[in-house]
């Protein structure tokens, strides 16, 4: 058995999962799969918590990727995935989905930009909580801003609040990472301007952007899920859960007036307007014997291998063989690169087109079935 099946195992033998909190899913544990432990440890420690906004984050995240929905636009042939996701920032899922999100909008917004520079903020670590820590840092950052200085140097920017943990002292550590537009701001000046405002802090890093990319990804990287989360204590944890709460951590500034940063998530665009049915649907109409049931199973694994993971738990007679050639191809992967492959290779992706093309009909089939009609099968 792989070592990531056996991982899992071990950790569906130790599970102790409080009945406070809604009993998970196998479509849950699937999709949760790649970070199921953090996930679960991130939940029990907000449970814990005796705040009732950091419990609510807590069965918030419990019921994520609870249930699953494909939209249906037969007139473009477009099936949209739609996953209830909690949307909160601890959850792995949710965060990852949203880094992503934030990523394309601040690239666009940095490409856009005549010579951006990156300006790192921090503060001295202090025994003050968290959420007072980063109202000051908001307000400091603010006060920067406005002087006089930085207007006439910066046109526009985005910034973003990264909390992390000192190991040694244990304190918090908040700093603001910007990606800013304008002329050449000297390094001495920035650095004594954040001095007088924060009274004492003075460690700050300016240089300019040459890979806008790498930029994004490290800026967006842990908007959501802070980098260091996984070795912070169950207390610490409902602390940054509870300061965070209703918090915009990013944000764009300047006086040319740049586009909000959309934080959430967008629901797929088409929705509105298309009809739906649920993977828990499709899969009931599959036991009740439906052949289309089974085609368009075999073609959403396809189209979503994360629902594939399930699919394939709950019906193992779908799973596609390995052909000669893909074996050939999991023994070179194991050659090249050491690690052993999933249990099947995958097969060459098809265009989500042709997949698409052919899985409409078939969910609209299933969408016009009456249960009535199925009571003598």
């Amino acid at each position: 058995m792989p070592r990531v099946a056996t991982d899992i195992l071990k950790h569906f033998e130790a599970r102790i999962w409080p009945q406070t909190l809604p009993e998970q899913n196998g479509l849950q544990d699937a999709i949760h799969a790649p970070h199921l432990a953090e996930r679960d440890r991130y939940i029990l420690a907000l449970i814990d918590s005796s705040d009732r906004t950091v419990q609510d984050q807590a069965r918030r995240m419990a019921t994520c990727a609870d249930s699953v929905h494909l939209y249906v636009d037969p007139d473009l042939s477009d099936v949209h995935e739609y996953l209830h996701r909690c949307k909160c920032r601890l959850c792995p899922l949710c965060a990852r989905a949203r880094s992503i999100h934030i990523g394309q909008q601040v690239e666009a917004l940095v490409k856009a930009m005549k010579k951006p520079r990156h300006l790192v903020l921090t503060v001295k670590s202090v025994d003050v909580p968290l959420e007072e820590q980063l109202r000051n840092l908001s307000t400091w950052f603010a006060k920067l801003r406005h002087k006089a200085f930085w207007q006439h140097n910066v046109t526009s920017g985005v910034y973003t609040i990264e909390c992390t943990m000192n190991e040694r002292s244990g304190k918090w550590h908040p700093h603001i990472h910007c990606v800013f537009d304008g002329h050449y701001l000297p390094y001495k000046i920035i650095q004594r301007l954040w001095h007088g405002i924060t009274n004492g802090s003075e460690i700050v890093w300016l240089e300019p952007v040459d890979d806008v990319h790498g930029m994004t990804n490290e800026l967006c990287k842990y908007i959501g899920k802070p980098q260091d989360a996984e070795h912070w204590t169950d207390e610490q944890l409902r602390t940054y859960a509870k300061a965070i709460r209703g918090r915009r951590m990013m944000q764009t500034f300047g006086r040319s007036k740049p586009k909000p940063i959309e934080d959430l998530v967008p629901t797929p665009a088409g929705v509105e307007a298309s009809w739906s049915i649920s993977l828990s649907r499709v899969l009931w109409l599959a036991d009740m014997r439906q052949e289309s049931a089974y085609r368009s199973l075999i073609l959403i694994a396809e189209l979503y291998p994360h629902l594939g993971r399930y699919i394939y738990q709950r019906m193992p007679q779908l799973e596609p063989e390995m052909t000669k050639a893909e074996r050939t191809l999991a023994i070179m992967s194991i050659i090249e690169s050491g690690r052993a492959p999933p249990r099947h290779a995958s097969p060459p992706q098809r265009a989500k087109k042709l997949i698409e093309a052919e899985l409409v009909p078939l969910l609209k089939n299933l969408h016009d079935v009456k249960d009535e009609d199925l009571q003598w099968l």
